[in-house]
């Protein structure tokens, strides 16, 4: 026997004027805060109620059901609608379990407010200046989406809003999954093909970079002239060391390579001066600039 959907324990408000419906639970709520917030809504509730609708009331109110909507994803936006620190929330939204969702039902609704709060946090999180893109607010978003296995799951929800050209950085991210992961994440196949060859391209690219640097392997002889307490040979092979760890590429969330967060964490047998670890460090960054600027060529955003 079917088990129709029961009233929500919370989110039934005896002066509600609208139900909405979905699976297992009905939502008795306000048409007046669906409006403000949900341009569909407000659309909605503009036509007047025919005999049909009149038909499926329930408690003589009319009753909206959420076709294809995860309830989990329902019940979250409501509650925070219906919270009084809403406004605050909507700072956050990234850091949420149910992010994707969320941002589903956002575009689907149009959302206005929490929309706009979505596409700000996303200029952030994945912001088109690599030097923004290392402040510690957003590699700390990018870890939580991480962590909670939302990162793979976003990019489609970008990509519906037609918006993929501002976050080049979300697509690299995207790409330094494993390739294992990307096949395995339920994404369009001409989405896992981008991740895939931009993975590639990436990895080609930042080698391409190094290999036209030629200051960088001159660098022990070159800098090491300003510090004659260095003994040049045994420094260089050091950084030698440093940078090899820079270049390889490393399955997760794409943060290590333009950050350079692990330069200083690479351990070295001779401590090296710090005229090359400079020097070094300043070749490096070129590098990166030159791979960060190629990221929309890379991923066909200037198509």
């Amino acid at each position: 026997m079917e088990q129709l959907p029961k009233p929500h324990a919370i989110l039934w408000f005896p002066d509600g004027s609208v139900i909405l419906k979905t699976d297992s639970y009905l939502f008795r709520v306000h048409k007046s805060i669906l409006s403000r917030e949900s341009s569909v809504f407000k659309d909605m509730f503009a036509f007047p109620v025919n005999e049909d609708d009149r038909a499926n009331e329930y408690d003589g109110l009319p009753v909206v059901p959420l076709l294809g909507d995860d309830e989990k994803d329902v019940i979250q936006l409501l509650r925070m609608l219906y919270k009084p620190t809403f406004g605050a929330l909507k700072l956050s939204l990234l850091r949420m379990p149910c992010v994707v969702g969320l941002f589903k039902l956002s575009n689907k609704y149009h959302f206005s407010g929490v929309d706009a709060a979505f596409q700000k946090e996303l200029k952030v999180v994945f912001p088109q200046s690599r030097a923004a893109f290392g402040k510690p607010q957003g590699a700390s978003v990018r870890r939580s989406l991480f962590t909670h296995d939302n990162l793979l799951p976003l990019l489609p929800v970008v990509q519906a809003t037609g918006k993929t050209k501002l976050f080049p950085s979300l697509l690299y991210c995207c790409s330094q999954y494993s390739i294992n992961a990307i096949l395995a994440e339920d994404l369009p196949p001409e989405t896992k093909e981008l991740l895939l060859a931009g993975r590639e391209k990436v990895k080609l690219s930042i080698h391409d970079a190094f290999a036209h640097q030629v200051d960088y392997h001159h660098l022990g002889m070159g800098v090491c002239k300003r510090n004659p307490r260095c003994r040049t040979s045994a420094c260089f092979a050091e950084f030698d060391t440093k940078c090899q760890t820079q270049i390889e590429s490393k399955p997760g969330h794409g943060e290590e390579f333009f950050t350079m967060k692990e330069f200083d964490e690479v351990q070295t047998s001779t401590p090296p001066c710090d005229d090359c670890k400079e020097g070094v460090k300043k070749i490096l960054s070129a590098v990166r600039d030159q791979v960060w600027d190629l990221l929309p060529e890379i991923f066909e955003l200037n198509m």
